[in-house]
């Protein structure tokens, strides 16, 4: 069976099959993106629509408009979700296609490398900064893959980063790519790249170069060997942890903590902005 696999697996390999299937997820995604950011302004202006029928006394007109907000929301959300999913697809085949191991044997193994690094619930102690960096991201990949963390994926609820190593965030608190990044941080006892003093942030916040956090280049970055990177134009819309070595990183796209690659989504340098902590 494990000869058919691996014949298997170098027939996909040789077809080129995880590119096309990647792909096809990375366009996918994109659409359904672009349909929620539509979706979420359409709900922006019927919403204030009903308030001016509301304030002009029509209140047949703002019941409308107030169910033409609860459909555009209902396909805000429903396309979200679909993104996600999607984001979930594209990491599994960049990790077929980069060859990334996530045997929990090959974890420990790169985890036990970080010989400086102490990690006694959610925070990392000794080593640098960088090394405690690798270290709590690798624990929260690690523990998610034997089930000692929570997996799951979620954009609304309470902030909470004070679990991101073990046992997760509790169900119905907000676990998403941002927070876990931002936990990550607060782990490796670096400063908060948001700027909020652990309170609050999103990727809006994590390119503000707040307390030491700089925006860098992509051989800047690799050359300091850890980092985050923030997908997309404008606030953007996906955050990763750069760990190295070469171009993985780790983050929380879809219900597991897992790895990735700096070049997700395949948009080149100018689809993501890379962040360095460099207190100078």
């Amino acid at each position: 069976m494990a000869r058919i696999r691996a014949a298997l697996a170098k027939l996909a390999d040789a077809l080129k099959l995880q590119h096309r299937l990647r792909a096809r997820a990375q366009r996918r995604y994109k659409a359904n993106r672009r349909r929620a950011f539509i979706a979420h302004n359409e709900k922006l202006r019927a919403m204030a629509k009903a308030d001016r029928m509301r304030m002009g006394g029509h209140p047949r007109a703002e019941r409308r408009a107030g169910r033409e907000a609860d459909r555009a929301h209902h396909r805000e959300l429903a396309n979200h979700h679909r993104a996600q999913h999607y984001l979930g697809v594209i990491k599994r085949k960049q990790r077929q296609i980069h060859k990334l191991k996530t045997r929990q044997s090959d974890l420990e193994a790169e985890l036990k490398k970080l010989s400086k690094v102490t990690i006694k619930g959610n925070k990392a102690e000794g080593g640098t900064p960088g090394q405690r960096w690798k270290a709590v991201c690798l624990a929260s990949v690690a523990n998610c893959s034997s089930a000692k963390r929570r997996n799951f994926y979620s954009m609304a609820g309470t902030w909470d980063i004070d679990h991101v190593i073990t046992p997760g965030e509790e169900y119905g608190e907000r676990s998403d790519c941002s927070s876990t990044v931002t936990g990550w941080a607060k782990a490796a006892g670096l400063p908060d790249p948001n700027g909020t003093d652990w309170t609050g942030g999103y990727t809006g916040t994590l390119i503000r170069e707040a307390n030491g956090w700089k925006g860098v280049s992509e051989s800047a970055m690799r050359k300091k060997g850890w980092g985050y990177v923030v997908y997309g134009s404008g606030t953007g819309h996906h955050t990763e942890a750069y760990i190295g070595p070469g171009n993985r990183t780790a983050g929380h796209g879809s219900a597991p903590v897992d790895f990735g690659v700096i070049d997700l989504f395949g948009t080149g340098p100018s689809g993501y902005q890379c962040f360095i902590y460099d207190p100078k």
